[in-house]
This record gives C-alpha cells, sequence and structure tokens, in this order.
C-alpha cells in the first residue's frame, strides 16, 4: 500500500505538470498576442489587412489552446478552473479582442490614443484573468517533492517575468504610435513595470540559486539577463528618455514591438527548459516509482506464495500425518473410535516413517495380547475334560446379562449308569462318555 502510494502520487505530480505546462503555454499565447495587436493598432493603412489576417491566424492558435487546456483541465478533476476558464478568462479575452478590433476598424482620422491606451489596457486586464487560473493550480496543488514545487513557483514567476517584459513596451506604446509626449500615468506605469521585472528576475534567482544550475540553464540566465534587462528595458528607458526631453521617437511603435519581440524569446526558451526539466524529473520519478511499486507486488505475490507453500507442506507432511498418528493410537486403545484417514498414508515420510513402524509394532504387539487374552480366557471358562462352558463362564454370562431373566431356564443332564461304566471299563472310558455327552449337547446347541 505505501509503494502504490507513491506511486499515485507520482502519477498525480506529473499529471499536476503537465497542467501547469499546458497553462503556462495559454499565458504566453495571450501575452504573445499584444504584440500582434500593437502590430495591427500601430499599422499604417496599407498594412491594416496583413495585420489582421496575421492577428485572427493567431487568434485561433490561441483559442485552440485555450481549448485543449480546458478540456485537459476537466478530465483530470479540475473542474473549478476549467469553470474559471470558461466564465472569467475567456470572455475578457473576447471584450479585449472586440476593443482592439474596433480601433483597427476605426477610420484613421477617428481614432484617438485613448481608445489606442484602453484597448492596450483591456488586453493586460485579459492576461491578468489567466494569470489567476495559473496561481490557482499552483495554490491547489498537494505536490510533496520540494524541488517539483519548487519548479512550479519558478516556472509561475518566469510566467510573470514573460508578461512584465510585454508590458514595459506596451504601456508606452500608444504614444509612440501617435508620436507625441507619453503621459505620466503611462510613463510611471512602464516604470512600475520594469521594476516589478526586476523584482520577479531577483526572485527567481534567489530561488534558483539553493539548487544545482545546468550549463543550460546558466547560459538561458545570461541571456535573459542580457536580451531582456539589459537590452530590452534600456530600450524602454531611452524611449522615455526622448519623451522627457521632448525629442522624436528613435523608433516606431511596429518597430519596437519587433525589437522587443526578439528580446522576449531568451524568457520564452527559460520558461520552456523549466517546464521541460519539471516534466522531465516528474516522469523520472514516476517511472522509479512505478518500478518499485511493480517491484513491491511480484516480491508480495512470491512470498504469499511462499507462505501458501509453507503452510500446504506444514499440512501435508507434517500435521496431517500427526493428526493420523493420534488417530491410530486412540483407535489402537479404543476399536471404536474412527479412522478418518488411512494408515501410512503416501504423505508420511522422514521421521514420521519411525513413528508409524513403532505404531504398526505396537498395534501388533496389542493384537497378540488380544488373542492371549481370548485364549486364557477361553482357558478359564472351560471345563478341560468336557470342553463346555463352566462355572465360571457362567458367571460372567450372568454378570454380562441385560435382558429378563423370564427366559433363561437351567437344565441338569445325569448320565445313567455312570458308575458302572467307570468301575467296569476305568476311569478313562467314563471321561470319553463325558466328552461324547457334551459334543452331542453342543451339537444341538440353538
Amino acid at each position: 500500500m505505501s509503494s502504490y502510494k507513491q506511486y499515485q502520487q507520482s502519477n498525480d505530480a506529473l499529471i499536476e505538470i503537465k497542467l501547469l505546462k499546458a497553462l503556462s503555454e495559454g499565458a504566453n499565447h495571450i501575452s504573445k498576442e499584444r504584440a500582434f495587436a500593437n502590430k495591427l493598432m500601430s499599422s499604417p493603412p496599407e498594412q491594416i489587412d496583413q495585420r489582421r489576417a496575421q492577428l485572427l491566424d493567431y487568434r485561433t492558435q490561441v483559442n485552440q489552446s485555450l481549448n485543449t487546456t480546458i478540456q485537459l483541465l476537466r478530465s483530470n478533476d479540475n473542474k473549478e478552473i476549467a469553470d474559471y476558464l470558461i466564465t472569467k478568462a475567456q470572455p475578457n479575452l473576447n471584450l479585449a479582442r472586440l476593443s482592439v478590433d474596433r480601433y483597427a476598424q476605426t477610420q484613421p482620422e477617428q481614432k484617438s490614443f485613448q481608445q489606442y491606451d484602453r484597448a492596450v489596457k483591456q488586453m493586460f486586464n485579459a492576461w491578468d484573468y489567466y494569470r489567476e487560473a495559473l496561481k490557482m493550480k499552483i495554490i491547489n496543488s498537494d505536490q510533496q517533492d520540494d524541488e517539483l514545487f519548487r519548479n512550479m513557483i519558478l516556472i509561475l514567476l518566469v510566467s510573470d517575468l514573460r508578461d512584465q517584459s510585454g508590458r514595459v513596451a506596451s504601456n508606452i506604446i500608444a504614444s509612440i504610435s501617435y508620436q507625441q509626449q507619453i503621459p505620466e500615468e503611462n510613463r510611471a506605469r512602464s516604470l512600475q513595470t520594469q521594476y516589478q521585472a526586476l523584482y520577479l528576475w531577483k526572485m527567481i534567482d534567489t530561488l534558483q540559486t539553493q539548487y544545482p544550475r545546468t550549463a543550460e540553464y546558466n547560459y538561458l540566465y545570461h541571456q535573459v539577463k542580457i536580451q531582456f534587462l539589459d537590452q530590452g528595458i534600456g530600450l524602454v528607458s531611452g524611449l522615455i528618455q526622448e519623451s522627457d526631453r521632448k525629442q522624436p521617437y528613435s523608433l516606431t511603435a511596429t518597430q519596437l514591438t519587433e525589437h522587443l519581440v526578439k528580446k522576449f524569446s531568451a524568457i520564452i526558451e527559460l520558461q520552456s527548459y523549466l517546464v521541460k526539466e519539471t516534466l522531465d524529473e516528474a516522469i523520472r520519478q514516476q517511472a522509479e516509482a512505478k518500478q518499485k511499486f511493480i517491484t513491491t507486488v511480484i516480491l508480495s505475490l512470491l512470498s504469499l506464495l511462499v507462505s501458501v507453500l509453507t503452510l500446504h507442506y506444514i499440512e501435508r507432511y507434517i500435521l496431517s500425518p500427526l493428526i493420523q498418528a493420534r488417530e491410530e493410537v486412540l483407535h489402537l486403545f479404543d476399536p471404536r473410535t474412527p479412522l478418518r484417514q488411512k494408515p501410512k498414508s503416501k504423505r508420511v515420510h522422514g521421521e514420521f516413517v519411525e513413528l508409524f513402524d513403532s505404531i504398526a509394532r505396537l498395534r501388533d504387539v496389542l493384537v497378540e495380547k488380544d488373542k492371549l487374552e481370548l485364549k486364557l480366557r477361553k482357558i478359564a471358562h472351560t471345563d478341560t475334560l468336557s470342553g463346555v462352558a463352566n462355572r465360571k463362564a457362567l458367571n460372567a454370562y450372568l454378570g454380562a446379562r441385560t435382558a429378563p431373566w423370564s427366559d433363561l431356564c437351567l437344565i441338569i443332564l445325569d448320565i445313567d449308569f455312570f458308575k458302572q461304566i467307570n468301575d467296569q471299563h476305568g476311569h478313562i472310558a467314563g471321561d470319553h462318555v463325558i466328552q461324547a455327552v457334551a459334543r452331542q449337547l453342543m451339537a444341538h446347541e440353538s
């Protein structure tokens, strides 16, 4: 039961990692959709149709990913999170998309900075709702393995870092698109997002330093630091400084999006690496637990088989012969005791052979004893001359009699002229006469 419980826990852990992987990929898809939306909203009229087609194609991929994730959650008893995605995350994503589409469909002369910035904020809001599902999955996790749980937290933090890195530029993209000075609110949001991204990176670094780092992780770690923290945030900071100095922006909104999308690839690769490592570790632990469970089951079955064979051996070759010997001994002393087993069974062997040989010899001695007793009893109860029962036999018969005395009769015989036979022919002839009379009496006994 213990090994099965460990196997079940490892299997549950593997399912949790797969669900977390699906959720984190969905979060990345929604965050990346902002890049396609920003390109559409910042494109000149001649590129609108091309950008819209790219956005719609990507939305199809996002929808497929969300539907797959919802089905996966439902099939693995995560109905609460699946329902949340359906009732909260998807509706807010659709509202954000509607806002983006309305802006893109608005005539150029009627578009405004406020409308653009509102669409960006709604895309932020859509990701925030989806991120809540990701957080719910980790909070509801009953993961027992510390390393796997640590990796789950890392995946969440890197997913947050991926989104915050996108917001660094999205908070100022409307101003750059309209080539106007960044409002104080947007400037503050962008700076706050930068600080949040740096804080998340410190948390990831602190959490990861407790465990050994692989060469691949170190490479990705430095790529994120160089490409995003140094170059990406530096690029946005430069644009903010240009706004503060009221200088023309060195990049268009579309160029800014394309530049940062390249910088974000390192974060995506780091997250993919963490997900893969966590998934591989969960698979390894499940395989070990499964092997242990199978081995335990086999050993348990072998132990059970040995126990059954041992009990069978004891019953067949020890208990059964002992019971048989007991019954035979009791039968020797009381022949009325039934024998449930045949004497000298084939199951008897080893030391029990001597036991049953001794019982057999004892049986022969008792049989001879019975014969001798019968012979002695016959001698004691029989007249030596005539061969008929004597007075002792009569007394024994009367003592053992249970029938009523009314059916008992006594006959007294006298041999006529017996004295003359003795006197004329001798006592030997007289003895022959007595024996002849006795034989006649016994011949007519009824």
